[in-house]
């Protein structure tokens, strides 16, 4: 059985501990004969506040973290994926606070560069992530994320759809590493976007 390590990187303090919170309390019931999942959070490196609340934003030095883990975690034999906040410094929820479109200028480019290697799930407070995830992000990811609100309010909010769709997403990330699906899936999108 592999150890599975999902990092959370998320900059307010109190989102991080409650997500934690609730998956390390239900992981065991999707965990299997394959792997064993462990959440834990990747620390961001710049302190400060919003709205009266402690955060720990990100900067360009969490792309070294996440190579880091990556590397240890092939190391050891385990596997690695990442559980994404969408907006990771202050910059970016003053700036989607006086716009339409959210602005999430580490996440997108932790996005890009990782997400061919590791799998990256979007966990969000943003209503209407879904439906401009292909303006914000890059590309639809309609499929790809999860309430925070939700997940936080679990078990009093059903969402174990969501849960079993995040599960099954990790899970079948490596899977489909070697069948070359994933691959195809990226130069089928790359090729409806030069269209």
């Amino acid at each position: 059985m592999s150890k599975y390590i999902v990092y959370l990187i998320e900059d307010c303090e109190e989102h991080a501990e409650k997500t934690l919170a609730a998956l390390n309390r239900i992981k065991t019931d999707y965990s299997d004969k394959e792997y064993t999942f462990t959440f834990k959070k990747l620390e961001g490196t710049v302190s400060g506040e919003y709205e009266d609340e402690p955060y720990t934003f990100y900067d360009s030095s969490v792309f070294e973290k996440i190579e880091q883990q990556i590397k240890e975690a092939k190391d050891k034999g385990n596997y690695i994926g990442l559980l994404l906040d969408t907006m990771l410094t202050r910059d970016d929820i003053i700036s989607t606070s006086l716009s339409y479109y959210p602005k999430y200028s580490i996440s997108r480019d932790i996005f890009e560069r990782f997400s061919d290697r590791i799998p990256i799930y979007i966990i969000t407070s943003t209503s209407a992530f879904g439906y401009q995830s292909e303006i914000t992000m890059g590309r639809n990811l309609s499929e790809q994320y999860i309430k925070y609100q939700k997940l936080a309010d679990y078990p009093r909010t059903p969402i174990s759809k969501e849960l079993k769709q995040m599960f099954s997403f990790y899970r079948n990330f490596y899977k489909n590493a070697g069948s070359g699906k994933r691959t195809k899936e990226r130069t089928d999108e790359r090729q409806m976007e030069l269209v």
